[in-house]
């Protein structure tokens, strides 16, 4: 399990109630110029959506 403290994204299916359950995390900047100064320039490359069904 990834060393993730808390997630709120419901639509991962890493995550079961609040908790990252990735073997490991990649995070990237969301911005084209990489340069990062606050959370929201930020993304989770691991995101996988749930499979609906």
């Amino acid at each position: 399990m990834s060393k993730v403290g808390k997630c709120n994204i419901e639509e991962c299916q890493y995550n079961a109630n609040q908790a990252c359950f990735a073997d490991n995390i990649e995070v990237r900047s969301s911005t084209n110029d990489m340069t990062v100064g606050m959370s929201e320039n930020t993304c989770c490359e691991t995101f996988k959506p749930k499979i609906q069904g």
